[in-house]
């Protein structure tokens, strides 16, 4: 395959484009320094996006997490799902409509966004020398937007887009391969790119970017890289959570040797995700507004 578009590196104006995020989403993030978030701050910064605050208060009281009498506030929503919880999904519900594409391409996105982001969580859990804190909420949020550049391709460049996953399904290669091949860069980088546009923190930029490839990530960031590197190598091979991006048992076994991993573990990392992400994905399917 010969035809190429010109670098989508160099074509920022595309990015500057996609609509900003809900200031909520910086502010929460700023909270990820902190090693606890006190939930009253949590509430004052929902508070300050009513479409947010409105979601937020519908996830409570959706079916995958209500278990009481309805609420009707933020306070009662914190207080009934937690604050990591509902930080959570508030990235989740700021994020869902970020980049415009189909319906069906959005749910499987997020499918498999989640479900890299729980396992990303549950494989921090695992590593026996993990300091345990904000680096794990770091792990979360990198996990959830490690794919982003996915989106951006899929909706400014959908002809190519669609080269790419025929070429992928045909001669079973990466699919990272075959974007350099037609793009001039891959989803990793782009999504890299698109973290930074959105501000988010520079410290999950690297781990975007090296997902596919944690050994070159810079040293400060090649654990959170290889935590997001496994969590997305486990979720491709699980049919559920699959993003047609192939098998890639090296970075498995790379992965497990640098966090010290027991080879028991990655069943229990799995089975453990599934719930998790398949409870968030119905949440955002559910809330009125999707």
């Amino acid at each position: 395959m010969s035809t190429r578009v010109r670098p989508v590196i160099a074509d920022l104006k595309r990015l500057s484009k996609l609509p900003p995020l809900s200031p909520v989403v910086a502010q929460l993030t700023a909270t990820l320094s902190g090693d606890d978030v006190d939930f009253r701050d949590l509430e004052r910064i929902i508070r300050r996006d009513p479409v947010i605050t409105a979601r937020v208060i519908g996830a409570a009281n959706a079916a995958a997490y209500a278990g009481h009498a309805p609420t009707t506030s933020i306070h009662a929503s914190v207080m009934r799902l937690g604050v990591l919880a509902v930080r959570r999904l508030a990235f989740l519900l700021s994020l869902y409509n970020a980049v415009p594409v189909e319906p069906a391409e959005r749910k499987a996105f997020w499918r498999h966004s989640l479900a890299v982001a729980y396992a990303a969580d549950v494989v921090t859990r695992h590593v026996p020398t993990w300091s345990a804190g904000t680096q794990m909420e770091q792990a979360f949020l990198a996990a959830l937007l490690h794919d982003l550049g996915l989106l951006a391709l899929g909706r400014h460049y959908p002809k190519e887009n669609e080269m790419v996953m025929a070429r992928v399904a045909e001669d079973r290669v990466a699919r990272s391969h075959v974007e350099r091949e037609i793009f001039g860069v891959d989803h990793a980088e782009i999504g890299a790119r698109l973290a930074m546009h959105w501000a988010f923190p520079k410290t999950i930029t690297p781990v975007i970017a090296c997902h596919h490839d944690f050994a070159s990530a810079p040293e400060e960031a090649q654990w959170l890289s290889a935590v997001v590197a496994l969590a997305d190598a486990l979720c491709n091979e699980d049919e559920t959570s699959a993003m047609g991006e192939g098998s890639r048992v090296g970075t498995i076994e790379e992965a497990i040797a640098l966090l010290g991993l027991a080879p028991d573990a990655l069943a229990q990392i799995v089975d453990q995700t599934r719930a998790d992400s398949a409870r968030d994905l119905l949440v955002l399917e559910t809330i009125g507004g999707y």
